[in-house]
């Protein structure tokens, strides 16, 4: 799932990079402006979707009555539903951006 996130996102990529290739600029923007808001928010979201996953089942905890044993636990309950599912898929999202990122950088 790793490897396919990183083809799904960086055909994304591609696809902006076609639209630069045939038009070279668009209303001013360059491909590496571009490229470097595309690698910043693909960083941004692979990091949230990566690490807060555990708010999305945070209703059924509540009412399965499983928040209540994070209550008795001496971390903090925020933690402890950011940190119950991990996605370790999103990496792929997360390399492609860093990517394009360093590539918008060094532009």
């Amino acid at each position: 799932m790793t490897l396919g996130n990183l083809l799904i996102s960086g055909a994304e990529f591609l696809g902006i990079a076609a639209l630069f290739a045939r038009f070279g600029t668009l209303q001013g923007w360059s491909l590496a402006e571009v490229a470097f808001l595309y690698g910043v928010l693909n960083v941004a979201f692979a990091i949230a979707e990566a690490a807060s996953r555990g708010f999305d089942l945070f209703g059924d905890m509540v009412k399965s009555g499983e928040f209540d044993r994070l209550l008795l636990r001496p971390r903090s309950t925020a933690f402890q539903i950011a940190a119950q599912v991990f996605q370790l898929m999103r990496v792929g999202r997360l390399l492609q951006g860093l990517a394009v990122f360093l590539w918008s950088v060094s532009q």
